[in-house]
């Protein structure tokens, strides 16, 4: 059987580019689990073909080049394809990206015999419309959309050109659903909120791909208790609730470290420079990310219940910080499956001094009980989460739809 999987990671050979050419955050919360995607699914899928447009910002405003260019991409030796060049330019950008999307993929499906099988990463109107159309014509495609965020809740400020192009893009989507044949969700809660039906579907709320952990280091201060921030620095994933909250405790052995983008970024910055304790590192690149967590004593996520888009999503740095080996403290939230509360720590209710305080108490533990609670967290994602255990889940379920259809 083919497989083809239609994303938007960033190639190896493009990471420093897009690292430069950015202006804003970067979707590497995004690019990390189409990397894992890809590592999973190429065990089940033998010559994984992969057709590729990164996920950028358009230009002027959030890229500061107009095309983003080619390359060939390699995996490992199932999995290889291409990164497509494509005009960024805004207006044009997505209507680039379906013509390109399309070519592509009309020359993967000439070119196989028997069954095919598309993976579509994420509710992308060019790489829906571009698939529908074609399924229309190689009518024996399956179709498998991957759905990490519903259109909708993943802006908390939209503006008015925003509405009108949400607007567009349902309308598109809506003409696309009919040639999906089966969907991923990330949260169980998504189906009430897409056309799911009577067709398959499956929870798969990450992965953790070992293998694309980066190796720096970052040198840990044994006197010093660290906790530590990395993501959107929005003010509905709670970065201010942690900021105020640290602001709370008054030891001047601890530190606050916070990475990331977003309209928080300035606050964070002023608070750093009136408090000390508090370091902001900005955006930085994925692997230097891993190396202070690893270094940390503590890491939180900060985002509450508040906002129905929590009901949706799956926060992807739950996974992150848990394989990490060290301790986690976050809030329950509705996207979360219960059985990651067994391996982190929870505040006693939502307040900024409740937070506080369980920082403090946390930090406060000997060494080796926070190791052990660390150690347990990791067992769990590397035992439970890995590639090849959530793309079987894909794989069994496609399976299933090739057989009965």
């Amino acid at each position: 059987m083919t497989a083809i999987f239609v994303g938007s990671l960033f190639p190896e050979q493009l990471k420093q580019e897009i690292q430069d050419s950015s202006i804003g955050p970067i979707a590497n919360a995004n690019n990390a689990l189409q990397h894992a995607l890809v590592a999973g699914l190429s065990q089940y899928y033998p010559e994984l073909k992969i057709v590729n447009l990164p996920q950028v910002g358009a230009y002027p405003a959030r890229y500061r080049k107009l095309t983003v260019p080619q390359v060939k991409v390699a995996f490992n030796s199932r999995a290889s394809g291409n990164s497509l060049s494509f005009l960024n330019l805004v207006g044009v950008k997505h209507f680039a990206r379906y013509v390109q999307t399309r070519r592509a993929l009309s020359g993967l499906l000439k070119a196989s015999a028997g069954s095919v099988t598309v993976f579509i990463y994420d509710l992308h109107a060019p790489f829906m419309k571009a698939v529908a159309a074609l399924k229309n014509k190689y009518k024996y495609v399956k179709v498998c959309v991957i759905v990490p965020d519903l259109p909708g809740f993943t802006d908390d400020k939209p503006s008015m050109l925003y509405g009108i192009y949400s607007r567009m893009t349902q309308d598109a989507l809506k003409k696309s659903y009919d040639s999906v044949d089966a969907f991923v969700l990330l949260s169980k809660h998504m189906v009430e909120r897409l056309p799911v039906g009577r067709k398959p579907w499956v929870v798969v709320e990450g992965i953790y791909d070992e293998g694309s952990r980066g190796q720096t280091t970052v040198p840990k201060e044994s006197a010093i208790k660290t906790i530590f921030y990395s993501g959107s620095l929005d003010e509905r994933n709670g970065v201010m609730r942690l900021l105020n909250a640290f602001q709370m405790i008054r030891r001047e052995d601890y530190r606050l470290f916070i990475c990331g983008d977003g309209d928080c970024k300035q606050a964070i910055e002023t608070a750093a420079a009136s408090d000390r304790r508090i370091v902001f590192k900005g955006q930085i690149p994925r692997d230097e990310v891993l190396g202070y967590q690893r270094a940390a004593t503590l890491l939180v996520n900060p985002r509450t219940s508040k906002g129905e888009f929590t009901r949706y999503s799956f926060p992807s740095k739950t996974m992150e910080y848990l394989a990490s080996g060290v301790p986690v403290l976050m809030h329950r939230l509705d996207g979360i499956p219960e059985e990651y509360y067994e391996y982190s720590y929870v505040p006693e209710d939502l307040s900024i001094s409740a937070l506080a305080s369980e920082i403090e108490r946390i930090v406060e533990q000997p060494s080796s009980q926070l190791q052990q609670k660390g150690a347990s967290a990791r067992d769990f994602i590397l035992r439970e989460k890995n590639a090849a255990i959530q793309c079987k889940k894909i794989g069994d379920m496609m399976a299933a739809v090739e057989k009965n259809q």
